[in-house]
């Protein structure tokens, strides 16, 4: 082998070694790092803005970074709290909201003239009161279980939380700052038209947009709207279920039904039939109707694609 193929060999070799040292250090920070450059992102135009006014590309992404974790600290000293009052009073409550409410269920008789309570009565002779007890049981210690690990962790995890903060805060000024640099650099190892380039990032720059401000308005819309169902309908913690709901209408492939589902089944189980079909029926219809309807509109407004292929 001639030694400048040695070169080029021991060359590349040395690379993957350093791009798998960087790996190895960076992965615990990845998830931070994307959610600096997905808020760079987000936050682009009005850098460009402040720096028409400050004259100082740096500066402006420090201002931006800064007030963009100011506001993410804020809402959470705000929301926090919140969830731990709220999830510790449904873990030192839950026992006894179960045994009342089976209690009151093992009244009904098949008898009774309230049709509620015969349908009680049927389940409870078809089905056992013994295992209704346990389901019931089960939903609620696995409830309270995964409410009081979440806290422990979260209070375990807090100076790790507060690393993941400072990462992305940096990766957020960095990405401001240099992001447009990596995009050119980028671009120029592509080896067509710059008329081409342009049109491609035109594209991609649109269909990102669509994408994640879609998703965004829609859940926050979703999670609104489902906290104001579960307080409408006296459900606990309504503040919490509307928060659970923004979170998991962020990823399509959950939706908010991985929250308002369970709860009607639970609600079901223990007799609220009302309040069950209610909050079944008007997440069903107000949820698919966002999830299925409206996001694919908003999505294709900016994609300037049909809704249908969204």
């Amino acid at each position: 082998m001639k030694r400048e193929d040695l070169n080029r060999l021991f060359i590349v070799i040395l690379f993957l070694i350093i791009a798998y040292l960087s790996f190895i250090i960076l992965k615990s920070f990845l998830i931070s790092l994307f959610i600096g450059a997905i808020i760079a992102y987000m936050i682009h135009p009005l850098h460009s803005r402040l720096m028409r006014i400050t004259r100082s590309e740096r500066f402006s992404a420090i201002i931006l970074s800064l007030a963009a974790i100011t506001i993410i600290v804020l809402v959470s000293a705000l929301i926090i709290p919140e969830i731990i009052t709220e999830g510790g009073k449904f873990y030192q409550s839950s026992d006894e909201i179960l045994l009342n409410k089976f209690e009151e269920l093992k009244r009904c008789s098949s008898d009774s003239e309230d049709l509620k309570c015969k349908i009680i009565a049927y389940i409870l002779e078809n089905v056992g009161e013994k295992t209704i007890e346990g389901i019931g049981i089960t939903i609620m210690e696995s409830t309270s279980d995964f409410i009081k690990n979440t806290v422990i962790a979260f209070f375990t995890n807090l100076p790790n939380l507060v690393l993941q903060l400072i990462v992305i805060l940096f990766s957020t000024s960095y990405f401001l700052h240099k992001g447009s640099g990596i995009v050119e650099r980028t671009l120029k190892l592509i080896p067509i038209k710059k008329s081409q380039k342009s049109r491609i990032t035109k594209r991609i720059d649109d269909v990102m947009k669509g994408v994640i401000f879609g998703n965004i308005i829609i859940a926050v819309i979703e999670g609104v709207i489902g906290g104001l169902i579960f307080l409408f309908l006296g459900i606990n913690m309504p503040f919490i279920w509307g928060l659970l709901i923004m979170f998991f209408a962020l990823i399509p492939p959950l939706c908010s039904a991985i929250i308002w589902a369970p709860v009607a089944i639970i609600l079901f189980i223990l007799g609220e039939y009302t309040k069950a079909m209610l909050l079944a029926v008007s997440c069903l219809a107000i949820m698919g109707y966002l999830d299925n309807i409206l996001r694919p509109q908003i999505i294709s407004k900016r994609v300037r694609l049909s809704s249908i292929w969204v």
